[in-house]
Order: C-alpha cells, then structure tokens, then sequence
C-alpha cells in the first residue's frame, strides 16, 4: 500500500511540476470563506470586509463558498429571503436542524446556549451573535446551492457547502471541492492553513494583528479607529489578486500545511 501510495504521489508532483503559469479571469476563482477564534469584532470589521468581497466576486461571475453549518444556527432568518430554489432551502435548513438534534442526542442544546469556550472567552455573548458574524462573510448574494461536504459546486454565485465548524476539516472540504484560495478571518488567532490551497489571514482586531503579525496577512481591525469597510475590502480584493499571480500568504511562508478530512460521526 504505501509503495502504490508513493507513486501517486510521485505522479502527482510530476503533473504539478510541469503546468505553467497561464492567465485567467477572476469569473475562474473560487473562493472559500472561514472564521476561526472568532471574537466580538469578527462580526464587526473583517466578517463585513470580507462579504464586500464574496459579493464582488459574485458579481464578477467567480464562485464563493460559505461554509460552517453550525455557525448558521440562529442566523437562519438572515439566509432564508436569499434562498431562491426551495430545494435549496429545505436542504440547508434541514442540515442545520440536523446539527441541532445531533446536539441534542449528545446531551446539548445548540439554540439555547453559549457558543464554544474559546469564544465566552473572547466575549461572544450567545450562540447567535457568532452565527450572525459568520453569515455575514457571504455578503448579500443569493445563495445559488448547497452542497455536500467537499462537493465541486455546479452553479457559480455563492453557494454554501454542508461542513462542520472544525476549521481544518472546514478548509479541507472546501479546497477539496476546488477552492483554488480560502479567505480565513479570525479574531484570536490561528495558524491553521492547507497543504494544498493558500489561505489569506484577515484579523478582526490590531492588537490580535500586532501578537501575530507573523501569521496574519491582514488587519481589518483598523477598522475600529476609523478606517472605512470599503478600504479594508479593497486591500483584501488587490491582495487576493496578488496570490493568483503567485504570492505567498503568511500561512504558506510558516508551512502551516494543516488537512483534516470530516469524519463519519461528523464534527461540531
């Protein structure tokens, strides 16, 4: 097994090491959108920023991907006007009641209670105010189709895809569906990245951005003194350009290579 397993991947870094670098249209780009550590300003600075950019891309005929299931409850009255195709509505909403009685079975209870401790600790008040500070990356397109967990999306537009709120197995099942770069928000900190994709770190406050600078792209918390939204989404839009055209996100300078694929007991 792992001499067939060495020559895949030998045969892999062949191919890869022959492509050229060729040009393309943003209308090609598919897109990936992550929150991890979130804190009370991923809502207010680099969760907007970022939905400036997700509905930009749409405009432009490329494809975003919002993630996260969990972090949907409690936010579903923000989504369901934005749903066009019933079909799609009755599988998103019912893939987060499904996350709810998963809870449930478990002891728990996901519509009545604090989010994850990490978070208390960060200042998230309720269950809801992370979910609506998730959402809210996806920007105000309509969501064209939901699909399964490291499923290639079939439409363009924003899409949301059935993954757990675990980021490394979140990012692996969007990159997995061909997210060719994900946008990664985060309010205390992470490192997590992808062997396979690069992933552009967005702080939501400076002080974090400051401890961190090694492991963060960009600040969307000078939003809070006063920079306009539109600023911060226009940094974020060029420098995504520049890592299509061969930049290296702080993630793929530190090595940060995490994979983790979603289990057959799904994930929180």
């Amino acid at each position: 097994i792992m001499n067939v397993a060495c020559e895949n991947l030998l045969r892999i870094k062949d191919f890869v090491s022959n492509q050229k670098r060729s040009d393309f249209d943003v209308s090609c780009l598919t897109v990936g959108l992550e929150c991890g550590g979130s804190d009370p300003f991923s809502g207010i600075t680099a969760n907007p920023a970022v939905g400036l950019i997700s509905d930009r891309l749409v405009e432009l005929g490329a494809t975003v991907v919002l993630s996260e299931i969990p972090e949907m409850i409690g936010a579903e009255a923000c989504l369901e006007s934005r749903i066009p195709d019933q079909s799609v509505k009755q599988k998103l909403f019912g893939r987060i009641n499904d996350y709810v009685q998963m809870a449930k079975d478990a002891g728990g209870d996901m519509r009545d209670c604090n989010p994850a401790p990490g978070n208390i600790k960060a200042g998230l008040s309720t269950i809801e105010e992370k979910s609506l500070g998730c959402v809210i990356k996806g920007g105000h397109s309509d969501i064209n189709e939901f699909v399964e967990y490291a499923g290639r999306p079939r439409h363009k537009g924003l899409v949301v895809m059935d993954t757990p709120g675990n980021d490394p197995e979140s990012v692996t099942g969007m990159v997995a569906g061909g997210a060719h770069l994900v946008l990664f928000t985060t309010g205390v900190g992470t490192p997590v990245g992808n062997p396979v994709a690069p992933v552009v770190k967005i702080s939501s406050n400076t002080r974090m951005y400051r401890r961190m600078s090694d492991f963060i792209d960009i600040d969307a918390g000078k939003m809070i003194e006063g920079t306009p939204v539109e600023t911060v989404a226009e940094e974020m839009f060029e420098f995504i350009l520049d890592v299509c055209n061969g930049r290296e996100t702080a993630t793929e300078i530190n090595n940060c290579r995490e994979f983790a694929v979603n289990r057959i007991g799904p994930a929180f």
